[in-house]
């Protein structure tokens, strides 16, 4: 749907080449499709699927599975014409909240297993996006997602149920993993939008 909304508007900074046709996009113009494209963006974030991630870390197996993401608030965002290219928009101070379900079994004996779930918190998130505009070899215009970057600033991870105090003993890893994982998945998504 934002990719839809941005291509019509769009369009016009194609259609220069249009003998005969002149438009211009402004500043304005611009912030209007900020203001009508983020939300779009946010929800389509906020749905995100992440794979299940599992791992081995200090003489025990973990998983966590049914992961989701939701709750994406992204308060500092601007467009930018990238001259050649397309538009830019960049998010920075953006968060979410992620839920999953948390299982270990250590691999010594007493071969102790439990599980759980866990909510995570993601905070100082920035990401930028590149839209290209362009034309085919007829002139009709053309519109494709381009590059992206998301890095994660902050994330507090809260485990619930079973021995969660001992799964603690993990959280760094699983915290990289996540990471990594939520990135890639973001840039994913907003290539779909």
């Amino acid at each position: 749907m934002l990719g839809q909304a941005i291509f019509v508007l769009l369009l016009f900074t194609t259609c220069n080449a249009l003998p005969g046709f002149r438009t211009e996009l402004t500043a304005n113009g611009l912030e209007e499709i900020r203001k009508v494209g983020l939300p779009i963006l946010e929800q389509q974030l906020s749905d995100v699927p992440i794979p299940d991630i599992s791992g081995d870390a200090d003489s025990a197996h973990y998983e966590l599975t049914q992961i989701h993401a939701s709750g994406l608030s992204i308060p500092t965002s601007s467009l930018t014409i990238v001259p050649g290219t397309g538009i830019q928009m960049a998010g920075s101070g953006a968060s979410m909240h992620v839920h999953a379900n948390w299982h270990y079994r250590m691999d010594w004996w007493p071969y102790v297993s439990d599980s759980g779930t866990c909510d995570v918190s993601i905070s100082s998130v920035s990401l930028t996006f590149t839209v290209s505009v362009g034309a085919d070899a007829k002139g009709h215009p053309t519109i494709a997602a381009g590059a992206c970057a998301a890095n994660i600033g902050s994330m507090s991870i809260d485990f619930h149920g079973g021995a969660s105090w001992l799964y603690n003993l993990f959280s760094s890893e699983i915290a990289n993993s996540l990471k990594g994982s939520i990135s890639g998945q973001v840039c994913a998504a907003g290539k779909q939008a």
